[in-house]
C-alpha cells in the first residue's frame, strides 16, 4: 500500500502539524462539552439522584464473582432500564431532539477546520509549501461549513443505517452461548461498516479542493465516480487505517491511563486526512511531494522509467 506507506511519511515530515490538530480539537472539545453539560444538566442531577452507580457497582462483582451469563445480563438490562426512564422522564419527548441537535452541534463544531487541514496537507503535497493553519483556516471557513453541513445531510443517514445494522445484529447473541461471541463480532462488522462509510468520504475533500469549480456536491459527485474506478484500494486502505488506529489508541489508552489518548485521538485524524490525500493523488494519477526532497509518481509511465 504505496498511499498507507505515504501517508505515514507525510506525518513524519510535518509532525508538529500534529500540535496544531491537538490545539484545535481541545478547543473545540472544550466548547462542545461546556454546551453539552449546560444542555444535560437535568439528566446529570437524575443519574445522580438514580441508584445508577449501584447497578454498575452490581455488574462488576458479579463478573468478577463468575456469576452466570444469565445474572449478568439481568443486571444490565435493569441498568439500561434505570437509563431508559432517565431520559424519557426527565425532559419527556424533547430529549431524542436534544441528542440530534447535540450530535449536529458535535459534528459541524469538530469538522469545521476539515476543508483548512486539508488544504494544509494539499499545499504540502502539490507544491512542498509550508502553509499556516491560521490563514488556511480564514481563507476555507465558509467553504468549511458548507462542506460539513452538506457532509451531515449525507453522513447522518449513514450512520444510522450503520448503527441499526449492528444493533440488529446484537440481537443474535441475546442467548447466553452466543454472547460470549458478540463483542468480537460485533467490533468486527462496525470496523467493515465504517471503513466503508471512510471508502464512501475519503475523495471528497481533496476533490473539492482539486476541482475547477470547487463547489461541494458536484465534487462529492466527481469523487464518487473516482471511488468506483478505485474501490477495493481505498477500502482496502481504510480497512488498515482502522485496524491501526484502533491498535494505536487501545495501546497508549491502556498503557497511559487514558492520557495518551490526548495525543493518539488527534493523529487518527491526522493519519485518515493524509492517507485520503495520498490516496487522492494516487488515483488521479498525480504526483505528490512525500517531503521536500521527495516527489512520489503515482503513474511510472515510460519516459519516467528511461529518465
Amino acid at each position: 500500500m504505496n498511499a498507507f506507506r505515504n501517508a505515514f511519511k507525510i506525518i513524519a515530515d510535518r509532525f508538529v502539524f500534529l500540535w496544531t490538530l491537538i490545539a484545535y480539537y481541545g478547543l473545540a472539545v472544550f466548547l462542545l462539552v461546556s454546551i453539552c453539560l449546560s444542555v444535560l444538566i437535568p439528566y446529570l442531577n437524575a443519574i445522580i439522584e438514580s441508584n445508577l452507580i449501584q447497578r454498575i457497582s452490581e455488574i462488576g462483582q458479579a463478573i468478577v464473582a463468575g456469576s452466570g451469563m444469565e445474572d449478568i445480563t439481568g443486571l444490565f438490562n435493569a441498568l439500561t432500564s434505570d437509563l431508559a426512564r432517565i431520559f424519557t422522564g426527565t425532559l419527556g419527548l424533547s430529549t431524542i431532539g436534544i441528542l440530534l441537535l447535540l450530535s449536529v452541534v458535535w459534528r459541524f463544531i469538530l469538522g469545521l477546520a476539515d476543508v483548512a487541514f486539508y488544504h494544509v496537507i494539499d499545499m504540502r503535497l502539490c507544491s512542498a509549501a509550508k502553509e499556516t493553519f491560521r490563514s488556511s483556516f480564514i481563507k476555507n471557513v465558509g467553504k468549511g461549513a458548507k462542506y460539513q453541513l452538506s457532509k451531515m445531510l449525507i453522513s447522518l443517514p449513514v450512520d444510522g443505517v450503520i448503527y441499526g445494522v449492528i444493533y440488529l445484529a446484537s440481537l443474535l447473541f441475546s442467548t447466553p452461548v452466543l454472547f460470549i461471541f458478540a463483542p468480537f463480532t460485533l467490533l468486527l462488522l462496525y470496523v467493515l461498516l465504517y471503513s466503508a462509510r471512510l471508502s464512501l468520504f475519503s475523495g471528497w475533500i481533496p476533490e473539492i479542493l482539486h476541482s475547477e469549480h470547487k463547489r461541494i456536491f458536484p465534487a462529492f459527485k466527481s469523487s464518487l465516480k473516482l471511488l468506483g474506478k478505485n474501490f477495493w484500494r481505498v477500502y482496502t486502505a481504510m480497512l488498515l487505517n482502522m485496524l491501526v488506529v484502533i491498535a494505536i489508541n487501545l495501546f497508549f489508552g491502556i498503557f497511559t491511563l487514558g492520557v495518551g489518548l490526548l495525543i493518539t485521538v488527534p493523529l487518527t485524524f491526522y493519519i485518515l486526512m493524509a492517507l485520503n490525500s495520498t490516496l487522492y493523488y494516487q488515483n488521479r494519477g498525480l504526483r505528490y511531494y512525500v517531503n521536500k526532497d521527495t516527489i512520489v509518481n503515482s503513474i511510472i509511465t515510460a519516459s519516467d522509467e528511461e529518465s
